[in-house]
């Protein structure tokens, strides 16, 4: 396990966060999940977070 560190404090946090289309309408095709893995990677990149997993379906994204 790797932990992360600051001035006084010591830390390892995990979030799961869902991205849900209104209405839970399925508009998420294949093309449009890539782009939105590339995104994510671009934002975790220039917030130095790594993420885990990212995944999705038609209706909603997991990240």
């Amino acid at each position: 396990m790797q932990l992360s560190t600051g001035s006084h404090c010591v830390f390892n946090l995990k979030a799961h966060l869902i991205f849900v289309v209104a209405y839970r309408r399925k508009v998420i095709s294949s093309t449009i999940l890539e782009r939105l893995k590339e995104i994510f990677a671009d934002l975790c990149q220039r917030d130095q977070v790594r993420p885990l997993e990212c995944s999705g379906e038609e209706d909603h994204v997991h990240l």
